[in-house]
């Protein structure tokens, strides 16, 4: 009994810890998520005080969004809804590119137009970075589930 009830809390314990590994990214407002954003393209873009001024409103109103979607997601995972419908996932990146558009075009208003060249180069990076990551993480999930 006594090796039954051990075992019991070592396996709790191990779950919980592995639970807790899932998700290692630092909980931030979107205010903080809007200041570090501004903060690193001042520095990648050389912005000066106006230009960043304006990319971090932009940045807040982009991380607002952000939060409000997570929540969302979250909210109807909570439920258990399941997956979204082929219509729900058209509407939802069909949104997504509308957001990207608008945000490219705020972006050219602000920018010079080297330091728009220079973003556009950057973002493009990080789309293939976050891309690729995606994969890894989704070919990870496939493997443990087999």
């Amino acid at each position: 009994m006594r090796k039954l009830a051990l075992t019991l809390l070592l396996l709790i314990g191990v779950s919980t810890f592995a639970q807790h590994e899932k998700n290692d990214k630092p909980d931030f407002t979107p205010e903080q998520e809007a200041q570090l954003r501004s903060k690193e393209l001042k520095l990648q873009l050389d912005l000066d005080d106006k230009q960043m001024i304006q990319v971090e409103a932009l940045e807040l109103k982009l991380a607002q969004e952000r939060a409000s979607m997570r929540a969302e997601r979250k909210e109807m995972k909570s439920e258990g809804l399941g997956k979204p419908t082929d219509d729900e996932l058209f509407d939802m990146k069909n949104e997504r590119l509308d957001r990207a558009l608008q945000h490219q075009e705020e972006m050219k208003k602000i920018l010079t137009s080297e330091q728009y060249e220079k973003w556009k180069a950057l973002r493009e990076e990080h789309l293939k970075k976050e891309k690729a990551a995606f994969k890894e993480k989704r070919q990870e999930r496939m493997e443990n589930n087999k």
